[in-house]
């Protein structure tokens, strides 16, 4: 009896099997065939939209598996991804800055010159004054994903109150401080201050550098922290002490306080347009200015010095060509006309490819579309400033020297 029962239970399972087998075959699935395993791209980053179209790539691509990183900000990637380097344990891939950084990996031999990798149209498309921050010794060592400047972001409310028309007036750091000054004074505005800028101070001092023409160290150049000195910062010196139109050492609170209408004047990133016209949500008009001039009137160059980030390849001894091969691949996917608008567009970067400044490749998505649009063109025919080994020491003496300007009397 009981063999019988385990004789009609073994014929059910193997006809359950061969309808199986029967359904897979209908189906085209081969039994015979190896699935091949899906190929691993590490990439860090501290911008969402990247690792948004990281994803996408691997989607689009087969056999692809792309484990994102994600940082708080890019100082602590930056941190982190040297001694990963150090330690030969780099991912594949990462964003970084175009303020400092990239040297120290280029020294450690920790990431790939991309111009044999990368098809030379591409490379002849990008916007020198953005690319150059990440070119060093001749060579490109990061895909830019787009460049930003700095900008003047202007309470129009504020300014008109006190009959001030426009803001398109404002040639020089002294025009700016004197119409600051006046309307600071006023103390029946409910305003804070009359300028202020955020966290990104040594770039914004950089720039007002390169633009009346203090040169300071690029690509191979020396440079000695006391070729920097509190009288190279001299407009800086004027808004803090002579018109007292900025408080000093509060630049954590400066975006707060403005969108707050607290605030006449700031100075940020073009990167932060959409994000500064959200936080304002109709309390007052806005507009955007570029930086005004030197107030030298034979230094007149309007520099402009670009942020933004890029994208890098990192190796180490343990890379093989097709782990380069690989990684160089989702470069050449970034490198794409319609992924690069869509990454630049999504990061608020301005683009770093010249075909997507043109109309009708040019999308703003911003109400201050004009004004934006004439910066952005102006961007486009800077020269830049290429990477230097003292980016960073050059970056920390500016901060050095504006919070000692700050500090005293």
């Amino acid at each position: 009896m009981k063999r019988n029962l385990w004789l009609g239970i073994s014929l059910v399972g193997i006809i359950a099997i061969l309808m199986y087998l029967w359904q897979m075959d209908q189906q085209g699935f081969n039994l015979t065939q190896e699935t091949k395993p899906r190929e691993v791209l590490e990439l860090w980053t501290s911008n969402p939209e990247t690792g948004e179209m990281a994803k996408r790539f691997e989607e689009e691509t087969e056999h692809m598996l792309v484990n994102v990183r994600y940082f708080h900000n890019s100082e602590t990637l930056l941190e982190e991804l040297v001694g990963a380097v150090s330690a030969t344990t780099p991912p594949d891939l990462a964003e970084i800055s175009a303020h400092y950084g990239i040297y120290s990996l280029i020294e450690a031999e920790g990431i790939v010159a991309l111009e044999d990798w990368l098809d030379s149209a591409k490379l002849k498309d990008l916007v020198p004054g953005i690319a150059s921050r990440f070119q060093y010794d001749n060579a490109l060592w990061a895909w830019p994903i787009g460049g930003s400047l700095p900008t003047i972001y202007v309470n129009q409310s504020m300014l008109e109150s006190q009959g001030y028309v426009s803001p398109y007036g404002i040639y020089t750091w002294d025009d700016l401080w004197e119409i600051a000054n006046d309307i600071a004074g006023i103390p029946s505005n409910g305003m804070l201050w009359g300028f202020h800028t955020d966290l990104q101070t040594p770039w914004y001092l950089r720039t007002m550098l390169k633009q009346k023409g203090t040169y300071i160290a690029e690509g191979n150049d020396e440079f000695e922290r006391e070729a920097l000195s509190r009288g190279d910062l001299v407009e800086w010196t004027a808004a803090v002490h002579s018109y007292q139109i900025m408080p000093p050492l509060t630049h954590h609170l400066a975006i707060t306080e403005f969108v707050n209408g607290q605030g006449a004047f700031l100075l940020s990133s073009s990167e932060h347009i959409s994000l500064i016209e959200r936080l304002v949500a109709g309390k007052f008009d806005l507009d955007i200015i570029p930086i005004p001039y030197s107030n030298n009137e034979t230094e007149r160059e309007r520099g402009y010095m670009s942020g933004g980030s890029g994208i890098v390849v990192l190796q180490s001894e343990k890379s093989t060509e097709q782990d380069l091969e690989r990684a160089t691949q989702f470069i050449s996917f970034l490198s794409n006309l319609e992924n690069a608008r869509e990454l630049s567009d999504n990061s608020n970067y301005i683009p770093a490819l010249r075909s997507l400044m043109k109309e009708p490749n040019l999308n703003i998505s911003t109400s201050l579309s004009k004004p934006y649009h004439e910066m952005i063109q102006e961007a486009e025919y800077t020269d830049g400033s290429f990477a230097s080994e003292f980016d960073q020491d050059i970056w920390n003496r500016l901060l050095e020297l504006q919070e000692e300007i700050e500090s005293t009397e």
